[in-house]
């Protein structure tokens, strides 16, 4: 009897440690994907874009062109907004990114006066808003373009962004 009662002992001893394990398993899973998502909010904008965004601003504050400080502020405001509120997220419509990103090229435009254009069309695409990715995806790539390719360029600066 003694040999049963130590047995059953044992084996819902054994049970709660790997519960337990599962349960500290758990919450070192929660704990990376806290810090992935802290990590991909701090990536999906690149803080060199806020410091140039912060910089136009003050260039228009500085040139007394108030009406243009107040639009840009309003656009970045709006921007930063957007870009919280789907870092809750794991999936957002094509609809809200593309909102997101005409937004965030709104700004580059104002940066780069009348030398940039972008251009952005949707092809065999029925429902905006049925399609789901995550979000600011496409931001960053499109941040590189610009960056990369755009910045530089002495002509012309247009960029084409097509979805199908």
């Amino acid at each position: 009897v003694l040999g049963l009662i130590w047995m059953y002992y044992r084996l819902q001893l054994q049970k709660l440690k790997a519960k337990n394990k599962l349960l500290e398993d758990k919450m070192a899973l929660e704990q990376q994907l806290n810090k992935s998502v802290l990590t991909s909010i701090k990536s999906q904008m690149n803080p060199h874009f806020f410091y140039n965004a912060l910089n136009t601003i003050q260039a228009y504050i500085f040139t007394n062109d108030k009406m243009k400080a107040n639009t840009y502020l309003a656009k970045f405001s709006k921007l930063t907004r957007l870009i919280l509120e789907h870092s809750e997220k794991d999936t957002i419509s094509l609809a809200e990114e593309a909102d997101a990103l005409i937004l965030y090229l709104e700004l580059e435009k104002m940066r780069f006066k009348e030398d940039f254009h972008y251009h952005i069309n949707f092809i065999d695409i029925v429902s905006k808003e049925s399609i789901e990715l995550p979000p600011m995806i496409i931001q960053p790539y499109v941040e590189n373009a610009i960056k990369h390719g755009l910045l530089h360029k002495d002509s012309e600066k247009e960029l084409f962004i097509l979805f199908k």
